[in-house]
């Protein structure tokens, strides 16, 4: 993962979460967010951040929490963090956690 602070968390609003699943979320999103893309969700003045696994149809997204989940719920809306668009998380190639 980067070393620099992350951008802003402000943008507009793209979709709503349809489901929750300990740390996966199903997102209704448009327009559909490329793979690995951060997504963003505010509740009850707490930030979560997401990112997207896998397309699941024309309209819905599976993404991963990157943090806790408690207090995750339907219908919260989601965006893409302002200054985000292009961020793609960094992963280890070997593998190793």
């Amino acid at each position: 993962m980067s070393t620099s602070a992350p951008p802003s968390l402000e943008s507009a609003s793209i979709g709503y979460i349809t489901e929750v699943y300990g740390p996966v979320v199903d997102i209704a999103c448009h327009p559909l967010p490329p793979l690995h893309r951060a997504l963003s969700a505010a509740i009850d003045h707490e930030r979560y951040i997401f990112e997207v696994h896998q397309h699941l149809d024309k309209s819905r997204v599976r993404a991963i929490t990157l943090h806790r989940t408690a207090g995750l719920k339907r219908a919260c809306r989601c965006s893409i963090p302002a200054g985000w668009s292009r961020y793609r998380w960094r992963r280890a190639v070997s593998g190793a956690c």
